[in-house]
């Protein structure tokens, strides 16, 4: 069974989000073995669940760590304490690598990048070239009892009630600013959420109103219930803050760690939020004032983000079996056969009907021209598409096409992927600055699979084009 190996930092300083982040990238993960490492000194049997508890193994020497990883694994880090150096050091031990990231301060070497804030742009990393992204509220990353809360029709919710929670640890005390204000407000119950980390009980001991109802510690079945009958949170804007939105909450939402900043802006513009900015006394009050103006709880998440991932990462771990070979005089009448296909023409700038003798004569020019590169993907007794790399005063220009019957299962991603991996495979370091590719506005399944993979795009009058620098 393969491992899965998790790396996730966690403290009373930067709370446990991390730890939350990978909690829920772990579910569905029923095919592998589990472990669990950080370099913090988190308790070795932490109850993160109300399934089982986390048996965390600490790491004390780097290289040891690094040195029991292999390419079967696959891995998973989040935290924000790494280099770009670290990053490379692990990916080079084969493991198939998933960062899970939402500042883009850093380069970063991964197989796989997930950042749930939304509307973030890939291109805003610097990553290899093949690292694939999966951004947006698309890709929240939830817990099981969130998850079923965002996929279900109706949620029963008690009228002006609110949840407060400010994470584990909470350590500049925001919890008992905002339960100060929050009894001056008409809210008809006040739940606080307060977790292991949190050190400050005794500022919230001279709360005697009757609509508190203070919480320790809750799993996620309990938090969920919580959230799922109160009709307002107020949450800073991190993990936490997806939980309300996929438990179809009112959010008054705001910063308490500079590595929110990101996050905060984006679900501000999106509108998921009323803002506290910096949740300071006059913000918070601010924000309370305009409760009325979100008028309406619409539904952001729809609860299938972790079958995502999990759909990617398998798709991306099983893309080794597949085979790029270099095209061959034979290959001729295979890819007229594709390239006169309906399905294949209708994305094709040329959309003039191919006859046979003009492909025959353009497919031998383009295999014997030195600055072309072309390749075919296989996978045992199928061959599933080609791709072809034209290379023009250092740039490589991508032009590709699967079979139709391998079309719409998302091979695409895959050959690209592996196509400007052999094609920088051959060339000399340093000979390639850019890889350029041009899609038909209406080539939509085109256009995702270029953005996934972390291009710079640009509307152009022919339709869409797509860059990526190497670094």
């Amino acid at each position: 069974m393969t491992r899965l190996v998790v790396r996730a930092d966690a403290n009373s300083s930067i709370g446990f989000g991390h730890v939350m982040r990978c909690l829920a990238l772990t579910n569905g993960s029923e095919n592998y073995t589990i472990h669990w490492y950080s370099t913090d000194a988190i308790a070795p049997t932490l109850k993160m669940e109300s399934i089982h508890p986390i048996a965390f193994h600490r790491i004390e020497n780097e290289e040891a760590f690094q040195q029991q990883l292999n390419s079967e694994d696959v891995l998973i880090i989040d935290g924000y304490a790494f280099t770009p150096t670290d990053y490379e050091a692990i990916h080079s031990t084969g493991a198939f690598t998933v960062v899970i990231d939402d500042l883009a301060d850093k380069s970063i070497c991964a197989d796989l990048l997930i950042n749930p804030t939304p509307n973030f742009l890939a291109d805003s990393y610097q990553t290899n070239v093949n690292t694939v992204f999966l951004t947006g509220i698309n890709y929240a990353l939830l817990r099981k009892p969130f998850l079923a809360l965002a996929q279900k029709e109706t949620l029963h919710k008690k009228a002006e009630s609110v949840l407060i929670c400010f994470g584990g640890s909470d350590s500049l005390n925001h919890t008992a600013m905002a339960l100060e204000l929050a009894v001056q407000d008409s809210f008809s119950e006040i739940h606080v959420v307060v977790g292991a980390g949190y050190r400050f009980l005794t500022s919230l001991a001279h709360f005697s109103d009757p609509r508190i109802q203070l919480h320790q510690n809750l799993d996620a079945d309990q938090m969920a219930k919580y959230m799922e009958q109160c009709e307002w949170g107020i949450y800073p804007c991190s993990g936490i803050l997806l939980e309300g939105l996929a438990a179809q909450q009112r959010i008054i939402g705001g910063i308490t760690a500079d590595n929110q900043a990101f996050v905060y802006a984006a679900h501000k513009s999106l509108g998921t939020i009323i803002d506290a900015n910096d949740f300071s006394v006059e913000a918070l009050r601010n924000a309370l004032e305009k409760r009325s103006s979100l008028e309406h709880t619409k539904r952001w998440i729809d609860g299938r983000s972790i079958e995502r991932i999990h759909q990617m990462i398998r798709r991306l771990t099983e893309s080794k079996h597949y085979v790029m070979r270099t095209a061959t005089p034979e290959d001729v009448e295979l890819t007229f056969t594709w390239a006169k296909e309906p399905d294949v023409r209708r994305f094709a700038f040329q959309q003039h009907e191919i006859k046979e003798v003009e492909h025959r004569n353009w497919f031998l020019s383009k295999i014997a021209d030195v600055n072309c590169h072309y390749y075919l993907m296989e996978m045992d007794d199928d061959t599933i598409g080609s791709i072809r790399f034209d290379l023009n005063d250092h740039n490589a220009v991508i032009s590709y096409l699967l079979a139709p019957r391998f079309q719409g299962i998302g091979l695409g991603l895959i050959i690209l992927r592996k196509g400007m991996d052999r094609l920088l495979s051959e060339l000399p370091a340093g000979s390639l600055h850019q890889f350029v590719g041009e899609v038909m506005s209406q080539n939509h399944g085109s256009i995702r699979i270029f953005e996934q993979l972390g291009f710079h795009k640009e509307v152009t009058e022919r339709g869409v084009r797509f860059t990526k620098t190497i670094h």
